[in-house]
């Protein structure tokens, strides 16, 4: 049977007004006993005349909807039953954790949008095999760190098989299911290719994530493909491709300082000897 605090909170119309401790946890009584499912306490969230949460049956995860709003209510692709509340039905859907169901899951409460974190203090969670999230939020829910949940290189993505929205939709049921609303960053790094750009930013690593490259060659080819400025020194623009140009550095101008050590033993060696002469001659001020 559930309450009437818990059918007020159901017609709640402000989006994901979290609940005292006490409070998630009696509701989450009340859902188990009526949906036979362990609920997550945390979970419960109400926006818009629906109620949402997270249930556990056999280890299987899914998410619960309650709404008699039909706009609401269809948004979300699962098996549909009645539930009673006081004296009348109410369509109840529990939804698998797919893509479409965290998309329109997302659509609803944005607390479950990365963002960008400024100065804040943060730390990179990096979750490899999209189990680790909630465990992750428990462990910063108490300090002053901001977490970065969706974190990912495309590299490891290759390595263990995920794409960039499996991250995204991993960090986010991990994230509904501890009732997480302080915010998270989002981090894809080590893109080496336009299609890694556009893989990552449908996912919603955007509007801004790093791409990081150790090598000039490489970064002067995502500038001729238009995807954003580097920085390099005066010696790795010496090949550019048509299209790209050089534009110097001023007020003020950078300094670098190239540092070369020689042994002792082969300071006086012929091929040594030229060797620092030419670099002396291709760093010379001009």
């Amino acid at each position: 049977m559930m309450t009437s605090d818990l059918i007020a909170y159901l017609n709640t119309e402000e989006s994901g007004v979290p609940l005292r401790a006490e409070q998630a946890r009696d509701y989450a009584e009340q859902l188990g006993a009526v949906t036979q499912r362990q609920i997550y306490p945390h979970s419960i969230a109400a926006a818009g005349g629906g109620l949402f949460f997270l249930g556990s049956r056999g280890g299987r995860k899914q998410l619960g909807v309650i709404s008699a709003n039909e706009t609401l209510f269809h948004k979300f692709t699962g098996e549909i039953s009645d539930l009673r509340l006081g004296d009348r039905p109410v369509p109840l859907k529990f939804c698998e954790t797919t893509a479409p169901n965290a998309a329109a899951l997302r659509s609803i409460f944005s607390f479950l949008k990365p963002k960008l974190l400024g100065l804040k203090k943060s730390a990179g969670c990096g979750d490899r095999l999209g189990l680790a999230t909630p465990g992750h939020i428990r462990a910063i829910r108490h300090s002053s760190l901001v977490p970065i949940l969706a974190q990912q290189s495309i590299r490891e993505n290759a390595r263990t098989g995920r794409t960039p929205q499996e991250v995204m939709d991993d960090a986010l049921w991990g994230i509904f299911q501890e009732g997480w609303r302080d915010g998270f960053g989002a981090d894809a790094d080590h893109l080496k290719t336009t299609d890694d750009i556009d893989s990552c930013a449908a996912a919603g690593f955007t509007p801004a994530f790093p791409i990081e490259t150790h090598d000039y060659p490489t970064a002067i080819a995502f500038v001729a493909a238009g995807v954003g400025i580097t920085v390099l020194p005066r010696l790795g623009t010496t090949m550019l491709p048509p299209g790209v140009r050089a534009v110097p550095v001023v007020d003020p101008v950078p300094r670098r300082r190239i540092l070369l050590r020689v042994k002792d033993a082969l300071s006086g060696h012929p091929a040594v000897i030229r060797a620092v002469e030419l670099l002396r001659a291709v760093t010379a001020e001009p």
